[in-house]
């Protein structure tokens, strides 16, 4: 499994993940940074395309109704992590299932562990029997603050017991692609479209907002995509918002990308994810 050997490679290299870029093989996220709770809207019935990070995604939108969500993530770690709380889920009782999301608890892994298809287990084993579990976790994961889980709807008893009462349901296709290459895979239409936090680590604005463009190509009537996240900003109208994702972004928006992105774009403020309280972050958001 190569997955499983870029793992050890790590490991026996004695070197961290990486740095704040996305590549194939590199840090993941133990629980999404950002409030989905607040500002994932209700899917019931809707077709959902989302990035895998950590999992969170996939699991908010079955939250919050959705049955077909489609994934993608240029990390090939990131489907793994995502799977393994889905079988946690389904396999351990809503109490157990809360804490090992919580807390990736290695003892209660062995509670599930048999139910994983063989190349997942042969991962997941290895990760928790390595000797030294903290600091295997410390190098694999980007966030170990346990408060982060709290941004999730699905971090609550009864809707743990929802989505295992409903996880047999779940339809689920994932492309392990960089995100540029969304246009050339993805074959369906979408209602909602996630993109995470993806525009701060880009270096090309124009190149991202001509995806988005085109992206929209794949939405359903009223569909929309949440294109970004932006942290500790309350930002309410669209053309500021836009040039919020990068600063280096040239102040000419007379293409006619741009000035469709600009006229249906909208800004949602929510809570800060990681600065509960003390600030606000906000998402934007192009419609169809």
């Amino acid at each position: 499994m190569r997955e499983l050997d870029e793992l050890k490679k790590i490991i026996s290299d004695r070197k961290f993940f990486g740095d704040n870029t996305f590549y194939q093989y590199g840090r993941i996220y133990h629980h999404t940074n950002e409030n989905l709770r607040e500002y994932m809207p209700n899917l019931h019935n809707k077709k959902v395309l989302t990035v895998s990070s950590s999992g969170d995604h996939l699991l908010n939108a079955l939250a919050s109704g959705a049955i077909h969500i489609d994934t993608f993530d240029l990390n090939s770690f990131s489907p793994l992590i995502q799977s393994l709380k889905l079988y946690a889920i389904r396999y351990l009782d809503a109490n157990d299932s809360y804490e090992f999301l919580n807390t990736f608890d290695r003892n209660i892994y062995y509670k599930f562990n048999s139910f994983l298809p063989s190349n997942e287990k042969k991962f997941f084993d290895f990760f928790f029997k390595y000797p030294d579990f903290d600091e295997l976790a410390f190098k694999f994961f980007y966030h170990q603050n346990i408060d982060n889980i709290q941004n999730n709807k699905y971090f609550d008893i009864s809707i743990l017991k929802y989505i295992r009462a409903n996880i047999k349901k779940l339809i689920n296709n994932h492309l392990n692609i960089n995100i540029y290459y969304l246009p050339c895979y993805i074959k369906d239409k979408y209602d909602a479209i996630f993109l995470s936090n993806i525009s701060q680590y880009i270096n090309n604005v124009d190149r991202f907002l001509t995806l988005i463009y085109h992206l929209r190509n794949f939405l359903n009537d009223d569909g929309c995509i949440y294109y970004a996240y932006l942290y500790d900003r309350e930002i309410h109208d669209a053309l500021s918002a836009i040039k919020s994702i990068n600063n280096s972004f040239l102040n000419n928006f007379d293409t006619k990308k741009h000035n469709e992105i600009i006229k249906n774009t909208e800004s949602i403020v929510v809570n800060s994810a990681e600065n509960p309280g003390c600030s606000k972050d906000s998402v934007l958001v192009i419609r169809k």
